[in-house]
């Protein structure tokens, strides 16, 4: 078995695209169905921000790009099949509008997602 937490929860659903909502091995997972295993795109970001906060970077910023592909894909939707992407729930969640702002935004700065921003300077 894989060694570190992110190692071990993308272990207990090969294939499946992270973060689903629940396991995979549990009788009631659908990745159709509201907290029984869709991916949340607002659950990713929280997830991508303490990655990189725990110095777990690379894994914060494959994070980020896979849910950026989900939303690529699936528009701003509410959740996403952690089998194959396709969105559900409402199509125009503002959630994932918000988070997809946010994630771009740290890519450009070139900063992992939530990695804390540099100090203004001290005068103008």
């Amino acid at each position: 078995m894989a060694g570190s937490p992110p190692e071990r929860y993308l272990a207990s659903g090969p294939g499946l695209i992270p973060l689903w909502s629940a396991p995979p091995s549990q009788p009631g997972f659908d990745p159709h169905r509201y907290w029984r295993g869709p991916v949340w795109a607002p659950v990713n970001w929280l997830a991508a921000r303490n990655l990189a906060a725990l110095g777990l970077r690379a894994e914060s910023e494959r994070l980020a790009e896979v849910t950026l592909r989900l939303i690529a894909g699936g528009g701003f939707a509410e959740h996403y099949s952690p089998v194959d992407g396709t969105p559900a729930g409402a199509p125009s969640f503002s959630w994932t509008a918000a988070i997809t702002l946010d994630l771009l935004a740290d890519g450009r700065r070139g900063r992992a997602p939530g990695t804390p921003s540099p100090p203004p300077p001290s005068s103008f």
